[in-house]
C-alpha cells in the first residue's frame, strides 16, 4: 500500500474514533497509535499516522469555518471532518445529483450540507440533546440540501432519521418517494431499513412492540405530523429497551418546521398536541438533534427559548441557526417584486426584478372571490389569459427542445376544499374551447395569442438568456400538443387527483392545470411552473410566502414564468421581500461579525408591514414589540405622495430652510456625488426632521397612520447618553453623475443643482408612488475625502467611514425631477430594448427625496439596550392558516 492510501486509511480511522466514539482529535490520536503498536513497529507507521491527524485537523478547521461563517451556533469541539472514501450515503446521492445535470450545483450542496452536520452534535457523544434550524428560500431546494445531510449524517454514525413532512399523505408521499430514489434506494448506499414505504405512513405491529435495530443497517421512518401517527412513535419508543435507545443516535428532520411543530397554545401553560408530541418523542431519545427546515422562520425564532421544569425541551433553535446561501440560479422574492433598501444606481444584474407579475384588474376581483357563502366563480378576462399564457410558455418550451419536460399551470384562488371543484370545471370547459379553437386554427384565437406573445416577450425578451425569440408559426404545432396534453387536476387534501411527474424514457413532460389551496402552499412541488394566477387574501408572512410557489429555479425557461396576482397583494409581496432580506441580513450579522455568540445570545428582530401579521397570533405569545437602533444604520424615503403639491412644496421648503440656515455657519464643498456642508447643528437637523413629511408607508420611520417620527425620538433618545455623537452633522445635496443632463433647478440661496432622476417602480393601492431606491452605496462616502467607493458592499464603505474617523451622522437630500423618467435598458450584445416596467414620475411638483445614515455607536455605549418602538394598529384577523384548515382533517 502506498504511503498516500496509508495515510487516506488511517484519516479514516480518526475519524471513525472520533464520530463513533466521540472522541476529540487528540483522544482520536491516541487511541489509533495505541492499536498501531500492537500492530507495527516501523517507525513510518507513526510519521504516516502524524500526518493523518494534521490533514485531518486542516479539514475540521475547514468544515468549523464554514458553520462559523454560515451559522449562529453554541461553540463545541469540531468533529465533522467532511466525507470520506467511506462515505457510501453521499457517494451515491452526489452520483443521483450528476445524472440530474446539477455538476455546478453539487459544489454548494456539499458545502453547505457539511456545513449543517458539522452543527449537529457530535453522534459519538453518550448523550446529548441539539435544536437546530436551517433558513432556506421558497421553492429553492432546501429538500436538496435535507438529503445530503442525511447522507451525510448516516454516514457519521447517526442510525435514525426521522423526517416530519406536512399534515397531509400528498406531501409525505412526494418525500418518502424523493428520499427512496434520491437516496436509499440508490446503488452504492448503505442498506436502510424503511419503516414507512410511499403507500403506508408508521403503524405498530402487535408481535414486535418495540424498535430493534440491525446495527448494520440505517433506518428511516417518514411520517406525517398527525396526531395519531406521532403517537404510535412515542407508543413504539416506549416499548423499546433502554439500550436500544442508548446506542442509537438520532436524526430528527422537521421539514416546514413553522408548520404545526410549534407550540401554538393559547395560554402560557398549554402545550398543543403535536408540539408536545415531538417533545415527547425526543424525550425518549437520550441521543438526538432535532433540525428544522424553512423559508419562513418568523414563527421560529419567535419560539419561548426559555427551560421550564418537568418539561421537555421546546423546539427554539438553542445551538444553531444556518442559513444557506441564496442559489444563483434562483428566483425569489427580490427578483420577482423587487426590495428596498438597494442600490438606486445599481445596473440591471443578477438580482434585478423581473417584468413578470401582471396585474388582475380590480373590476374583476368581485367574480373571482369565492367564499362558502356564494362558492359561484366565473373565469375572468385576466384568468383566460393566465391560461392562454399557459399554453403559449409550454409551445415555446417545446419548440426549445423541452418535451420531455414538465409544465405547470396553477389555480390559487381560494382555500376553501369545497369551492376548488368548481374552479376546475370551469377551467376544464375554457380549456375544451381553447383546444377547439386550436384544433379548427381559428384566426382570431391564433391572433390573441400571437398579440400576447408580442408583449411578452417585450417585457421579458428571450434574448436576456440567450434564447431566440419564437415565431407564431413555429409555434402552433406545438399548442396542439400542449392544448391536448393539458390536464386539470384539483390537489386538495380531500381529492384523489395526484400531480404525477414520474414519465418513463421517451415519454413527454406532464402538462398539468393545478386547482388547489393550502396543500398547494405547503411543500409541494409544481414543477415546470410558468403560469399563476393568484388570488389569495392572507394576512400572515409566513402563509404568503409558502404561498409563492412560482419561486425556484427555472433553467432553461428562465424568461418564462408569469404570476397573476391583485395589486394590494403585489405590494405585499414586495414590502415582504424586504422583510426576508432585512431577518436574513441581521442574522448575518450575528454570523459574521460576532461568531462567539449563540441563539440564545440574540433575538432575531422582525419588521412588522402595516396591515399584516408576522405569522399567526398564538405563535407569538413570547414575541414582544421591540424597539430597534438606528446605530450604523441608513434610511431612505422611497414612497411618495407624488400628487399632493401642498406636501411636495412643504418638504422642498423644509430642505431650503435647512440649507440656507446650515451655510450660515458652515462653508459649501462641491464634490464629486454633490454638495456638503459640514458641521452642521443637530437642532436645525431636527428643526428639518419635524417639518418634513415622510410617506406612511415607511413604518419604521414614522408611526403608521400619523407622523410621529421614529428618527426624533433617536435623536432625543441619544442626547441622554454617555457618548452622544449626533451633535454635529454632515448635510449633502446629492446631484446626478456622469453625463447625464437634467434640468437645472434652485435651492432658495444655492443656484446650479439639477434635478435627479428616480422614476416610479409602482403605483401603491391608494395611488401614491413607490420609486423602490433614492440612496446609492457611494452616496454615504460623499463627504469623505480621497475614498471613492467602488464595488464595496453598504457594510464596506460603513466600516470605512469608521476606520477613517468619519464616523459621524450624515443626511442627504435628493431633489428629484417631477417628470423623472424610466432609463432605456438593451439586452446586452443583442441591443435590443426591454420594456421597462417602470414608470414617469408625473410629479405635480419636484419631490425632495431624504437619506439619513447614522453612526455607529462604541461598544458598551448604553444605546445598545435602547431602540425606537414601533407601534402598528393590530392587522385584521387572518383567515384561516395551513394548520387551522388541515386541523379540520385530520380531526375528520
Amino acid at each position: 500500500m502506498g504511503a498516500n492510501k496509508r495515510i487516506k486509511k488511517l484519516e479514516d480511522n480518526l475519524n471513525m474514533e472520533i464520530q463513533h466514539r466521540g472522541l476529540t482529535l487528540e483522544q482520536a490520536f491516541d487511541s489509533v497509535r495505541d492499536q498501531l503498536e500492537g500492530y507495527f513497529a516501523a517507525t513510518e507507521a507513526f510519521e504516516d499516522l502524524d500526518q493523518a491527524r494534521k490533514n485531518v485537523a486542516a479539514s475540521l478547521q475547514s468544515i468549523d469555518h464554514l458553520t462559523r461563517v454560515n451559522a449562529v451556533r453554541t461553540r463545541r469541539m469540531p468533529w465533522y471532518s467532511g466525507p470520506s472514501a467511506q462515505s457510501s450515503n453521499w457517494d451515491a446521492y452526489r452520483s443521483f445529483l450528476m445524472e440530474k445535470g446539477w455538476e455546478n450545483t453539487i459544489p454548494s450542496i456539499d458545502e453547505s450540507s457539511s456545513g449543517v452536520v458539522a452543527s449537529l452534535y457530535n453522534p459519538g457523544t453518550p448523550r446529548y440533546e441539539s435544536r437546530g434550524l436551517v433558513l432556506g428560500y421558497v421553492q429553492s431546494g432546501k429538500t436538496a440540501n435535507m438529503t445530503a445531510v442525511i447522507a451525510k449524517a448516516a454516514d457519521a454514525g447517526y442510525k435514525l432519521v426521522i423526517i416530519l413532512t406536512g399534515m397531509v399523505e400528498k406531501l409525505r408521499k412526494q418525500t418518502q418517494r424523493r428520499i427512496e430514489s434520491d437516496l436509499i434506494l440508490r446503488p452504492g448506499a448503505q442498506k436502510w431499513h424503511r419503516w414507512t414505504t410511499e403507500d403506508a405512513d408508521f403503524t405498530l405491529q402487535p408481535t414486535n412492540p418495540g424498535f430493534q435495530f440491525n446495527p448494520s443497517e440505517r433506518n428511516i421512518l417518514v411520517v406525517k405530523k398527525q396526531k395519531d401517527v406521532l403517537q404510535r412513535i412515542v407508543e413504539k419508543l416506549s416499548n423499546t429497551s433502554a439500550n436500544t435507545k442508548n446506542d442509537t443516535p438520532v436524526l430528527i428532520i422537521d421539514d416546514e418546521c413553522d408548520q404545526a411543530s410549534i407550540n401554538a397554545a393559547g395560554r402560557d401553560n398549554e402545550i398543543t398536541t403535536l408540539n408536545r408530541l415531538i417533545r415527547e418523542i425526543m424525550n425518549h431519545l437520550p441521543r438526538h438533534s432535532y433540525v428544522g427546515y424553512t423559508a419562513t422562520p418568523f414563527a421560529n425564532v419567535l419560539i419561548d427559548p426559555s427551560v421550564k421544569p418537568d418539561e421537555p425541551l421546546d423546539l427554539y433553535p438553542k445551538d444553531f441557526i444556518y442559513t444557506l446561501p441564496k442559489p444563483k440560479e434562483y428566483f425569489g422574492a427580490e427578483r420577482l417584486f423587487g426590495r428596498d433598501l438597494i442600490d438606486a444606481e445599481e445596473p440591471l444584474g443578477e438580482d434585478e426584478e423581473l417584468d413578470v407579475i401582471r396585474l388582475i384588474p380590480e373590476e374583476e376581483i368581485p367574480s373571482l372571490s369565492v367564499s362558502k357563502d356564494d362558492p359561484d366563480f366565473e373565469l375572468t378576462e385576466s384568468a383566460a389569459e393566465a391560461l392562454d399564457y399557459f399554453l403559449l410558455a409550454t409551445a415555446i418550451r417545446e419548440l426549445r427542445g423541452q418535451c420531455d419536460e414538465h409544465s405547470t399551470m396553477l389555480y390559487h384562488t381560494s382555500h376553501l376544499r369545497q369551492v376548488h371543484g368548481q374552479i376546475a370545471r370551469e377551467v376544464t370547459r375554457l380549456l375544451q374551447h381553447r383546444r377547439d379553437m386550436i384544433e379548427k386554427r381559428s384566426s382570431s384565437y391564433l391572433k390573441t395569442i400571437e398579440d400576447l406573445l408580442d408583449r411578452e416577450m417585450a417585457k421579458v425578451p428571450p434574448s436576456l438568456y440567450g434564447y431566440e425569440e419564437p415565431d407564431i408559426t413555429d409555434l402552433v404545432p406545438h399548442l396542439h400538443t400542449a392544448v391536448r396534453a393539458a390536464e386539470v387536476v384539483v390537489v386538495n387534501s380531500e381529492s384523489d387527483d395526484d400531480l404525477d411527474y414520474g414519465n418513463a424514457e421517451g415519454e413527454s413532460g406532464k402538462r398539468y392545470i393545478a386547482v388547489g389551496g393550502n396543500v398547494i402552499s405547503r411543500g409541494l412541488t409544481l414543477e415546470g411552473l410558468v403560469s399563476s394566477f393568484f388570488m389569495r387574501t392572507s394576512k400572515q408572512y409566513d402563509t404568503l410566502m409558502q404561498m409563492g410557489r412560482w419561486f425556484g429555479y427555472r433553467k432553461g425557461y428562465e424568461d418564462l414564468p408569469r404570476v397573476w396576482m391583485t395589486a394590494q397583494m403585489q405590494e405585499n409581496f414586495y414590502r415582504l421581500a424586504t422583510v426576508e432580506a432585512d431577518i436574513r441580513e441581521k442574522i448575518r450579522v450575528y454570523e459574521q461579525e460576532e461568531p462567539d455568540i449563540t441563539p440564545l445570545d440574540v433575538a432575531v428582530k422582525i419588521r412588522q408591514i402595516p396591515g399584516l401579521a408576522i405569522t399567526a397570533r398564538n405563535k407569538m405569545r413570547a414575541a414582544r414589540r421591540c424597539r430597534f437602533s438606528f446605530a450604523g444604520e441608513h434610511r431612505q424615503t422611497t414612497c411618495f405622495q407624488h400628487k399632493n403639491t401642498r406636501v411636495l412644496n412643504s418638504n422642498w421648503s423644509a430642505a431650503e430652510l435647512l440649507v440656507n440656515q446650515a451655510a450660515q455657519a458652515s462653508s459649501l464643498e462641491h464634490v464629486d456625488r454633490g454638495v456638503i456642508l459640514r458641521g452642521v447643528d443637530r437642532e436645525l437637523v431636527e428643526t428639518f426632521l419635524n417639518s418634513y413629511v415622510i410617506h406612511g408607508k415607511h413604518a419604521d420611520l414614522v408611526d403608521y397612520g400619523c407622523n410621529a417620527n421614529h428618527l426624533l425620538r433617536y435623536i432625543s433618545r441619544r442626547k441622554q447618553q454617555s457618548s452622544d455623537n449626533l451633535k454635529y452633522w454632515n448635510i449633502g445635496i446629492v446631484q446626478p453623475r456622469g453625463n447625464r443632463l437634467l434640468a437645472e433647478t434652485e435651492i432658495r440661496g444655492l443656484s446650479g443643482l439639477s434635478l435627479i432622476n428616480r422614476s416610479m417602480f409602482q403605483e401603491l393601492v391608494n395611488g401614491d408612488a413607490d420609486i423602490k431606491a433614492l440612496m446609492s452605496r457611494g452616496d454615504i462616502a460623499i463627504d469623505m475625502d480621497d475614498y471613492v467607493p467602488g464595488t464595496e458592499s453598504w457594510a464596506a464603505i460603513k466600516a470605512e467611514r469608521v476606520r477613517s474617523g468619519m464616523n459621524v451622522p450624515l443626511l442627504l437630500l435628493y431633489p428629484i425631477d417631477k417628470d423623472s423618467a424610466p432609463a432605456e435598458r438593451t439586452v446586452k450584445g443583442s441591443g435590443k430594448v426591454i420594456e421597462s416596467k417602470r414608470h414617469p414620475l408625473g410629479a405635480s411638483a419636484h419631490v425632495m427625496g431624504m437619506g439619513i445614515l447614522f453612526p455607529k455607536v462604541e461598544e458598551g455605549d448604553d444605546e445598545a439596550s435602547h431602540y425606537v418602538e414601533v407601534v402598528l394598529p393590530e392587522p385584521e384577523e387572518a383567515d384561516l392558516s395551513d394548520e387551522e384548515e388541515l386541523d379540520e382533517v385530520s380531526a375528520s
